[in-house]
């Protein structure tokens, strides 16, 4: 996984995503979109993301994420 958008899409919707990591769609929405996610959303998105068994995600994936992208600005 090389986007935060793609990390977003492993939960098939929005609406699913929300309401495991207890964030309004709207939020998620914007992180989709964006490609961007929070920091101080990584531990629940991490935490959401072993509950349904997506073992990939995990806090070194998000960092290498945001550095790559950080770089790519």
């Amino acid at each position: 996984m090389t986007s935060f958008k793609e990390i977003c899409e492993m939960w098939g919707d929005d609406r699913a995503l929300a309401e495991d990591v207890g964030q309004s769609l709207f939020a998620v929405q914007k992180w989709r979109i964006r490609n961007k996610i929070p920091a101080h959303q990584w531990r629940g998105l991490v935490d959401a993301a072993q509950r349904r068994g997506f073992s990939q995600i995990t806090l070194e994936l998000l960092a290498r994420v945001a550095e790559q992208r950080a770089s790519a600005a």
